[in-house]
């Protein structure tokens, strides 16, 4: 179940991120399907959201996952902070058996840097609600992102072609190949990459390597269409695997605070 975990845990960096400074968070559609950003952290803004999968990865049943983020701290003048948890375990009877209530406790620090280049690290997991400590959905993961916008202009954010997005890191634990996990250890680092750009009005087309496969997608922002700061991403995964797999995931965002220092004049 590693890849709706991720799906789910990294939906919110930029649901949950004042991009540029801005308060509009709606303004720019999702930049990765699976792996984090440099994006998030900032205070005030809160991010809920739920994704599903037609089959995990090793099995044939469906199952899903949801989630909730919190940003507490300021990218842009200091250091942003952001938390989140992750629940794997929805039923005892759909998806994986008997793990109702399962989740994981994540946070992150990220920093804006040369006013263009997006700085994050994290640890996934630092603290487990349940007893499959033998899943790599479980195991602490540690990890650190960097997220630069080519060709990016704030006159023409989210419109076709206005940007090209792309996230570099690398991790362990949930990044791993396959043949790397071992239950007892997060083992060593493996490197992931996302590149994305805006083909239609706040819709990007996502390609990544998330350190174990090649997954490709769509997120949209319909904020512009019915007025709520919705998110919707559609994946296709599994392609080195040979059994692809379909999964989604759709997020609300919003933040707290009546005015928001980082918006612009």
């Amino acid at each position: 179940m590693k890849n709706l975990f991720l799906l789910c845990l990294f939906m919110f960096d930029i649901l949950a991120s004042s991009c540029f400074g801005q308060k509009d968070t709606t303004s720019i559609a999702g930049i990765s399907l699976e792996n984090p950003t440099g994006l998030g952290g900032y205070l005030g803004t809160i991010g809920i959201g739920i994704a599903g999968q037609h089959k995990t990865r090793a099995g044939r049943k469906p199952d899903a996952n949801a989630g909730v983020y919190i940003g507490l701290g300021d990218p842009l003048n200091y250091v942003g902070l952001g938390a989140s948890l992750s629940i794997s375990g929805l039923s005892n009877t759909r998806g994986t058996r008997n793990n109702l209530g399962e989740s994981g406790v994540n946070v992150e620090i990220s920093k804006l840097i040369f006013n263009s280049v997006f700085l994050k690290a994290g640890i996934c997991n630092i603290t487990y609600l349940g007893e499959t400590y033998h899943e790599i959905s479980a195991q602490r993961s540690f990890y650190g992102a960097g997220t630069v916008f080519l060709g990016f202009s704030s006159k023409k954010l989210g419109k076709p072609f206005s940007y090209i997005a792309i996230t570099a890191g690398a991790g362990n634990g949930l990044f791993r190949k396959d043949k790397d996990f071992t239950p007892t250890s997060s083992g060593h680092f493996n490197p992931f990459l996302s590149i994305a750009t805006p083909v239609l009005l706040k819709t990007n087309i996502i390609a990544e390597w998330t350190g174990y496969d090649i997954s490709t997608g769509i997120s949209s922002n319909i904020a512009y269409l019915i007025g709520v700061p919705l998110n919707f991403s559609l994946e296709i995964t599994d392609y080195q695997l040979g059994k692809l797999r379909c999964a989604m995931s759709i997020g609300y965002s919003f933040n707290v605070l009546k005015k928001h220092k980082y918006e612009k004049k």
